[in-house]
């Protein structure tokens, strides 16, 4: 017996099919939610590489990013600010897990669990500085792909000396 194809019509329905037109939805909205994903893993790694113009190029030019140590609006000059504020550390280490994607059509929000690891200098990496909480999201469909629209941190908690007021004083 052979397997039916998902997402086909059977003869003479007009080529209707509610449970394919269904599957292939389901099957976009996995692939953008995937495609998020690896948006923001693209973002720790950039910032953790410090390649400031990739995760610049991370952000729609509308974009909003409210951190506990200071605001930016819009994409242009983001990668200068971004090297600006973790100019104070020679190693960072970005972690993110626990997505939580909901997409809507050409925008989508979500929210991810982070921890952060700060270290001021890399021939000492005992002495460090670790942040941990929720990354709030919001995501825009572009030409070029997923980019994110809004990003937000919630610090839970900190760990460490930080001399730089990177968790904004918690």
């Amino acid at each position: 017996m052979g397997a039916a194809a998902v997402g086909t019509s059977a003869p003479g329905t007009g080529g209707t099919d509610v449970p394919g037109a269904a599957a292939g939805a389901a099957v976009a909205r996995i692939v953008d939610e995937a495609e998020i994903a690896r948006l923001l893993t693209t973002y720790a790694w950039c910032v953790d590489d410090k390649r400031w113009d990739d995760w610049e190029a991370c952000f729609t030019a509308d974009a909003e990013i409210r951190m506990p140590f200071a605001s930016y609006d819009g994409s242009a000059g983001l990668g200068a600010w971004g090297r600006a504020a973790l100019a104070p550390f020679e190693k960072t280490h970005h972690m993110s897990g626990n997505a939580e994607i909901t997409v809507e059509g050409d925008t989508a929000f979500g929210r991810t669990k982070f921890q952060a690891v700060h270290i001021p200098r890399a021939d000492r990496p005992a002495v460090y500085f670790t942040e941990s909480g929720t990354y709030l999201w919001r995501f825009r469909r572009t030409g070029e792909g997923w980019r994110i629209r809004r990003c937000e941190i919630e610090v839970a908690w900190t760990a460490g000396d930080d001399e730089t007021g990177l968790a904004g004083g918690h």
